[in-house]
């Protein structure tokens, strides 16, 4: 090996190491390196140069990155520490490609620069002498270049440190010390004490990037908001951040509480391009043409903040105003996922990604579809472009009141419904079916277009006439003794549907929905009507019906072009001189997300067998706000596993009008005897529409 030269240009010097196809040219150390400020004449490589087995991967990230946990052998601790020497090499590249961009930097900078290669130099080499006592050697595995590629098109000092100190550097505060300690555990003290040291480096590095940025602040600029604005695409600030947060490490490198609790709370998608999720409960309203009421705005507002049960972490969630600290502190707290959070005004082009995927509104329309692909133009699942304004989220759609949409194979669990569009039909079609019957507005959600109609009265004939003057027609069907209310969510991809669950539904006097129970949808019955809900095999009833329905909704769905969450309604019903109740296995489709999706999302975070009620809590029935620290008391368990407490699912700490919880248990009546002990069991309605599960234990 040729003894490295006593004096070079930091030019040069960076050349070499940069554009060098061996491990001498990565480690070059001069003793003197002589700083002429003469820029880089060449031409700046697209990729760093490298021995034939550090070449970079294709096809994404390195089998390694599926390993990281794994430390208990010898195996697994080399090809750890072979992903930890790429990551230094990377590092060594893009300062080396540093100091050639930045030939006119501050003196005082470069010279930090270049302490802080050498000190990477010596991580890479530590780490290829405790990887080969491990069995293995650098370049058994494949690298990737996913550092470089974030960094190499740098075009300032201040990119340079965002995407190098502050985000990757700041980042492996939290690897080192994670892997220091399990290093520890598997008795590996030599390379858990390399970690401690590189963990100490890592903190100055930090520094030198913090101390630059905050040189570069303008008058009222938060650092924060400089560092977002030096990230390229995918880099974010959730890259800055891995397993438990070296927090003390963090402060030490002159990053303040303030930074770092915000750091703490932000989450944003590391890799996949993510969807866009958004509540966009005021569908129907906006189909109709009229404006909204406040009270309406205010209850769409309060359920946005829920939509973090549909999305996972690496989604973005899009709302009116940001969620409540105190409300990004509990979903950390309790498991729940913790998407990215954007206002609706900041649009797409504050977004940061160079990729987003796919729209998930609530509900979609053509009025309020034209809104959000000038806001959010992105691929989608569903194209609404040929749609009239109301066609998805219609109940004619998905009702089965026409020979055309009565796609579902006659039998006893279903029964066509009666479109009418003046009250003489109405009169006719009561003289002929003398019983009660129910009318629905086609532009209603959650029950609130219900009008129960007696048979022998006409008092509820100017409430028709008034909604026909809004809607032009009616869905009318009978209006049966309901004994169980039943949701099915359920997902289409195009091809086949995927079944979610069920839930039972909490529908009040009026038929307006209010919530859901999680575990058995069964609770509460009798054991002749539970007999009577399963077939021969033991099965629910409803499965084999859903399975014989799948062709004709696959081929419905697909003739609408439509694609996505829908729901089937269901209950049970008997009639006063029946022995026996009735299923109506299909009383209405839903093209949209539900609250069923809610509910069965939130039954992945409790304990199996427990049992929860999901249900709307009015803000004025709630004498103070329970602070987090009164909630964590209710709770057992962990996340994931949770098996008793009250649970907020929106951000109640800024609702107007309505907060969404869950209450569980691991048994109906500990359900029960946690609402008596809480506010909330002054909403009446949460007693009186689930009184059989009470009952029967």
């Amino acid at each position: 090996m040729e003894a490295p030269p006593l004096s070079l240009s930091v030019r040069s010097f960076a050349e070499q190491v940069l554009t060098g196809t061996s491990l001498e040219d990565k480690f070059l150390s001069p003793e003197n390196l002589v700083d002429d400020g003469l820029p880089f004449q060449g031409v700046f490589p697209e990729l760093p140069g490298r021995p034939h087995s550090l070449k970079f991967s294709r096809g994404g990230p390195s089998p390694e990155l599926n390993r990281l946990k794994k430390v208990e052998s010898d195996q697994d601790r080399g090809e750890l520490l072979h992903l930890f020497a790429n990551h230094e090499l990377l590092a060594i590249e893009l300062m080396a490609l540093c100091l050639l961009r930045f030939h006119d930097a501050p003196p005082a900078f470069r010279r930090q620069v270049i302490t802080t290669l050498a000190d990477e130099q010596r991580h890479a080499q530590a780490y290829l002498a405790r990887m080969k006592a491990c069995g293995v050697n650098l370049g058994e595995r494949p690298v990737n270049g996913t550092f470089w590629n974030h960094l190499r098109h740098m075009s300032s000092i201040e990119d340079y440190c965002s995407g190098m100190a502050l985000t990757l550097e700041q980042a492996n505060l939290d690897f080192a010390l994670h892997f220091e300690a399990r290093f520890r555990e598997a008795g590996d003290e030599l390379t858990a004490n390399l970690l401690h040291e590189v963990r100490i480096d890592e903190i100055f590095h930090v520094r030198v990037g913090v101390q630059h940025m905050k040189g570069q602040l303008e008058d009222g600029q938060d650092l924060w908001d400089l560092w977002s604005q030096h990230l390229s695409p995918p880099l974010s600030p959730s890259r800055a951040k891995a397993y438990e947060m070296d927090l003390e490490g963090r402060r030490e490198a002159g990053l303040d509480d303030r930074f770092i609790s915000k750091l703490k709370r932000y989450e944003r998608s590391k890799g996949r391009p993510p969807r866009v999720f958004l509540f966009n409960g005021l569908a129907e309203e906006e189909a109709l043409g009229g404006e909204p009421s406040l009270q309406r705005k205010a209850m769409n507002r309060d359920f946005q903040s829920a939509m973090h049960l549909l999305a996972h972490n690496d989604d973005l969630v899009v709302v009116d105003q940001h969620p409540s600290s105190t409300f990004l502190d509990y979903l950390k707290e309790t498991g729940f996922t913790r998407p990215e959070w954007r206002l609706n005004s900041e649009g797409p082009l504050n977004v940061g990604h160079q990729k987003v995927g796919s729209l998930h509104p609530w509900a979609w329309n053509k009025n309020s579809w034209q809104k959000l692909k000038a806001t959010w133009p992105l691929q989608t699942l569903v194209d609404v472009s040929a749609w009239s304004p109301s066609q998805l989220i219609s109940k004619d759609t998905c009702h089965l009141t026409k020979s055309d949409l009565s796609f579902l194979p006659p039998s006893e669990f279903h029964q066509p419904s009666l479109k009418i569009d003046h009250v003489d039909a109405l009169v006719s079609h009561l003289e002929a079916h003398p019983h009660d019957h129910l009318l629905k507005m086609p532009l209603s959600a959650s029950g609130h277009g219900h009008l129960p109609l007696s048979f022998n009265s006409t008092m509820g004939f100017k409430k028709v006439e008034k909604a026909l003057k809004r809607h032009r027609e009616l869905i009318v069907e009978p209006l049966h003794h309901r004994l169980a209310d039943f949701s099915h969510p359920a997902h289409f991809d195009g091809e086949k549907i995927r079944w979610i669950g069920t839930t039972r539904m909490l529908i009040d006097a009026n038929g307006k929905y209010q919530g859901a129970w999680l575990g058995n949808a069964m609770d509460g019955l009798n054991p002749e009507t539970r007999r009577f809900l399963h077939d021969q095999k033991g099965q629910p009833i409803w499965a084999e019906l859903h399975r014989s329905w799948e062709t004709h909704l696959i081929q419905y769905f697909k003739e609408l072009k439509y694609k996505g969450p829908f729901s089937i309604d269901a209950y049970l019903h008997q009639k006063a001189d029946a022995t026996q109740p009735n299923y109506r296995g299909c009383c209405e489709i839903n093209l949209r997300s539900t609250f069923g999706h809610l509910a069965l999302s939130l039954q992945n975070s409790l304990r199996k067998g427990c049992r929860a009620l999901m249900s709307f809590v009015p803000m004025t029935d709630w004498e103070a706000l329970p602070s987090l620290k009164e909630l964590s008391l209710t709770r057992e368990g962990e996340p994931h596993c949770w098996k008793r407490g009250l649970f907020p699912i929106n951000d109640l700490w800024q609702a107007e009008k309505v907060a969404l919880i869950l209450v569980a248990g691991e048994t109906s009546k500990e359900v029960h005897s946690l609402l008596k002990s809480m506010r909330v069991e002054r909403s009446s309605h949460i007693h009186e529409g689930f009184d059989s599960l009470w009952d029967h234990q």
